[in-house]
């Protein structure tokens, strides 16, 4: 990948603006050190991949190298061959459509060449072209038993449709047909895959007088475009950064599609730092995340490294971690050869990662037959929480969080959203959760996944907040138990204030879904709604009847005190009533204006408008009213004329003038 140019950045924004870089086929160099690949590279396209003076000096790849073919849309990825480069050989097989595997003539399959076309294995990497290098050292009898020995390796590990193509780097014999080979290769390339997330692994970190930062990485899914918003994913956390120029070999670009070789320009905040293992993604997806679950397929000889509670090298993008495996059932053997299952990972500390990214795993041991290479799979959750026990059931049923989980993680490796989420909503039953988080938690666009959310019949969107029938279930008799529970202890109440069990089920599971529940259970008759409150069938039925003998005791009792009003000792102890019972019929009595609370007595509603049309009628003989007036009007004493009289000017029956009132209006 080349430097920034040294332009302007009208020069730069002006030139970007009419170029916009389409996908390109990216073509990652493997196998054993010294077998010839940086050689093959600088004969093939004319770049020498080694840049570093230590790589010069040594002759072998210690750092990732690029190149491009002329006039041919071809990206090249000169990995390392060195066995304990291997890390850095996976680093740069992020997005690689086809390998170029680099077999020395007179050296045959060597370790690194197996444990190489190991890992594509299990990256996914399918496409293979073989170039048998330094083909002027050897006679015909020694370059066809190369060749032979290239092709059993070759068809047992599953690429024997791979061409193999003798070349001479001195005489340029077989480069072509090498060219000719790998461009038939983007002809067979599946157009039809659906827009993914953006996930570029940022391998190189320099910076450019007048410019700045400059990252450079494989674009392996989605776009990048200039002054776009961008999110970077490191050891700083997670931070928003932009696009201030942007490159493809070294011309400037407004636009480039995945996959292809890029470098950017970032505009960073003051004290913002970027480093290698670093990832720049959209906004919606990728994380930095401690705990991952995935789905893995195993090479068959590596299992009993991969017990539970392994310790492995987890590879993504850029960036490696050491990580503990737990598996969530024990894997099963596929068609393929491999061992597949869904797993979980824990990492001493966060790393990078989207949801659909290749990894690899590694161990501490070698193999003659692949390394330290044990697996490779995909990310399917970012947000993995921790393991729950194994014993462990769902709110309201009877299955397992282990069994949800694990079937969650199946239905997503298997592209079906919908039963997915309905799994993952399980696992958090009765909680709801928002739409846009589960597109985050699923890698795919919040349109994709509402639409797959609306054909599943067990599933519900309310207000965005996403649900299940089951959690509609599980909350309605959470509400109902609550319900009868407040009967319980409160049995002198008409019932659970409805303001009250809906701040509790919107606590769990968000307002709206609280707000269907309710709903829900009223019209199936399980909870009824009177008076703003929430009570059973059962107890309106029996329940109620000593409320509404009470609410008419105390209703009798204050029309007959009339004006000279009742205090609540004297209403509880004349009536033989519990307190907690009288201030709930009071407080009801209240709220439906039946009655009023004046200092510390109660007086009946009527009784107050009555008072309010005799002070009007004798304001028209009359133009003040004293405190001794009101005494003889109302025939009451003074404990009652005072807070009466407050009641009115508060009613605006009356204005205070000095000691006496007034009619409000004058």
């Amino acid at each position: 990948m080349t430097r920034t140019r040294k332009a302007g950045p009208q020069q730069t924004q002006a030139a970007a603006s009419t170029s916009v870089a389409e996908g390109r086929l990216l073509v990652a160099t493997l196998g054993h050190v010294d077998h010839g690949k940086t050689s093959l590279l600088r004969a093939l396209t004319g770049t020498d991949t080694d840049r570093l003076p230590d790589e010069k000096r040594r002759g072998i790849s210690i750092e990732l190298g690029y190149a491009e073919l002329p006039d041919h849309p071809l990206s090249f990825i000169d990995v390392p061959g060195h066995k304990k480069l291997v890390h850095t050989m996976i680093a740069g097989l992020g997005g690689v459509d086809v390998g170029l595997l680099v077999v020395a003539a007179d050296d045959g399959v060597m370790p690194q060449t197996r444990e190489h076309l190991q890992i594509c294995r299990l990256t996914g990497m399918e496409r293979l072209v073989v170039a048998l290098s330094k083909a002027d050292l050897v006679d015909d009898e020694m370059r066809s038993l190369a060749a032979l020995d290239v092709q059993a390796t070759l068809k047992e590990l599953g690429f024997e449709d791979a061409p193999i193509i003798p070349t001479d780097t001195q005489s340029g014999k077989g480069l072509s047909e090498l060219a000719d080979a790998l461009t038939a290769v983007r002809s067979r390339r599946d157009a039809s895959e659906p827009k993914l997330p953006t996930w570029l692994a940022i391998d190189r970190v320099f910076s450019v007088k007048g410019a700045g930062t400059v990252v450079t990485g494989t674009l392996t899914r989605g776009q990048m475009e200039l002054d776009r918003p961008l999110t970077l994913l490191g050891s700083g956390g997670s931070r928003q950064v932009r696009c201030r120029s942007l490159e493809v070999h070294g011309r400037d670009v407004s636009r480039a599609t995945a996959p292809c070789r890029v470098a950017l320009n970032l505009a960073l905040s003051r004290g913002q730092e970027v480093e290698r293992g670093d990832a720049l993604t959209d906004g919606l997806f990728g994380a930095e995340s401690k705990r991952i679950d995935v789905t893995l397929r195993v090479l068959e000889e590596a299992l009993p490294e991969l017990e539970d509670g392994a310790s492995v090298l987890c590879h993504i993008g850029t960036s490696y971690r050491q990580g503990r495996l737990t598996w969530f059932e024990q894997p099963s053997p596929e068609a393929t050869g491999y061992i597949r299952g869904v797993a979980h990972l824990a990492f001493a500390s966060p790393m990078p990662v989207q949801p659909g990214v290749p990894l690899v795993l590694r161990g501490f041991r070698t193999a003659k037959s692949r390394g330290s290479v044990l697996a490779g799979g995909v990310v399917l959750d970012v947000h993995a929480a921790a393991l729950p026990r194994r014993k462990s059931r769902i709110r309201g049923g009877n299955t397992s969080l282990w069994h949800h989980r694990k079937s969650a993680l199946e239905a997503l490796r298997d592209q079906k959203l919908g039963d997915a989420c309905e799994h993952w909503l399980l696992y958090g039953a009765p909680r709801s959760a928002a739409l846009e988080s589960l597109a985050s938690r699923s890698g795919c666009s919040v349109d994709r996944l509402s639409r797959a959310i609306q054909k599943h019949p067990r599933l519900l969107i309310l207000a965005e907040a996403v649900t299940t029938k089951h959690s509609l279930e599980v909350l309605s008799q959470s509400i109902v138990d609550e319900v009868r529970a407040h009967h319980a202890t409160a049995p002198h109440e008409l019932g659970m204030p409805r303001e009250a069990a809906l701040a509790r089920l919107s606590r769990l599971a968000g307002r709206a879904v609280a707000e269907r529940v309710l709903r829900q259970a009223c019209d199936d008759s399980q909870l009824s709604e009177v008076a703003q409150r929430l009570a059973t069938p059962e107890f309106l039925r029996t329940g109620s009847a000593s409320l509404t003998r009470n609410r008419e005791q105390v209703g009798k009792l204050l029309g007959e005190r009339g004006l000279q009003g009742a205090s609540e000792r004297e209403l509880w102890t004349e009536l033989s009533m519990a307190p907690q019972a009288l201030k709930s019929v009071l407080s009801e009595l209240a709220r439906q204006g039946l009655a009023v609370s004046l200092s510390e007595l109660w007086f009946p509603a009527d009784a107050l408008e009555a008072l309010k049309a005799s002070v009007l009628a004798r304001f028209e003989g009359h133009p003040t009213l004293s405190v001794g007036d009101l005494k003889d009007l109302a025939g009451v004493s003074r404990k009652q004329a005072v807070p009466l009289m407050e009641y009115l000017d508060r009613a605006r029956v009356t204005r205070r003038v000095g000691n006496d009132r007034v009619p409000y209006g004058t």
